[in-house]
């Protein structure tokens, strides 16, 4: 994966009911969902609460213990309900023993709260049961992730909120106090912290994994073609991934190709590193701006 700069973490000091994550009048997804959240305990405890989505029919609907064996290192956090069955992973290890109340079945109108457990709805909450951790990215996704998956998406640290059709709510971990949901599915988040960090959680394009095209070079019979092709006017962007194999700045990546010019534009395959140890691609993007002529990167660009 591409390196991104990190997100910004919220610091919840625990043993205080002031701070919290908090989206009021929250909708999950129906019959199914998936919660995913990257938390950074700074304690070792199991008296304490993660996160409950409450209702006015229950208060714990359902509730998430937080029970970490290990803190000081992130931990990728995924709750998952198929319609029948709650399960919790943590870095992709089942580990329902984190469950303290099972889901109620009840969809709307919900009181989603991180780092506080709400004893009635939206409220009554106790210090002792705040844990002292940060919390980075919350994502919603209208699909129950299978454990298989789960495991595969544990250490990506990315969300996808431009390329994942069940992504259902996303709220990016910025350091501010009023995150807004990135689909717009949800309320923006309250969010009461004292501090920030590093998180590690960023957009990525590639959540899913998808069969590629390979194009063996010296070649002129392997390509992507798209004939009579229109690009949008004034202003476009051009988006790929890209998993070169040699280092070289002679070929070319990719033309569009008029009846009045044959480069219109052409550019340059230039990637300086190949072959990477890890599956990672790289993420590059072309855009003209309207009355603005540059072409990004535009170490790329080949002219005639």
């Amino acid at each position: 994966m591409p390196t991104r700069s990190p997100s910004t973490a919220w610091h919840f000091p625990g043993a205080d009911t002031a701070y919290l994550f908090w989206v009021r009048g929250m909708t999950l997804p129906s019959p199914s969902w998936t919660i995913e959240m990257w938390v950074y305990p700074l304690e070792v405890t199991t008296s304490k609460h993660l996160f409950g989505f409450a209702v006015s029919s229950s208060d714990n609907c359902p509730l998430i213990r937080s029970r970490f064996t290990t803190a000081n290192v992130w931990h990728h956090v995924v709750v998952t309900y198929d319609g029948s069955t709650l399960n919790v992973y943590d870095d992709g290890v089942l580990s329902n023993s984190y469950i303290n109340n099972d889901f109620c079945g009840s969809y709307t109108s919900g009181s989603f709260m991180v780092g506080q457990d709400q004893d009635t709805y939206e409220g009554l909450l106790q210090a002792s049961q705040a844990p002292n951790m940060y919390l980075d990215t919350v994502a919603v996704y209208s699909t129950a992730w299978a454990s298989s998956f789960v495991s595969t998406m544990t250490g990506k640290s990315c969300v996808d909120n431009l390329h994942d059709s069940t992504l259902f709510s996303l709220y990016l971990a910025d350091g501010t106090s009023n995150p807004a949901d990135q689909k717009g599915n949800n309320p923006t988040a309250i969010v009461t912290f004292t501090d920030t960090m590093d998180g590690v959680s960023q957009e990525c394009a590639d959540r899913f994994t998808r069969s590629v095209w390979y194009f063996p070079g010296d070649n002129t019979n392997y390509f992507f073609w798209v004939r009579g092709m229109t690009l949008p006017s004034p202003s476009w962007t051009i988006e790929m991934w890209v998993y070169p194999l040699e280092v070289t700045t002679s070929k070319m990546l990719f033309g569009f190709a008029v009846s009045s010019s044959d480069n219109c534009p052409l550019i340059y395959s230039c990637f300086t590193t190949a072959k990477f140890l890890a599956p990672r691609r790289s993420h590059i993007r072309w855009e003209r701006a309207e009355r603005v002529r540059r072409w990004r990167p535009e170490q790329l660009i080949h002219s005639h």
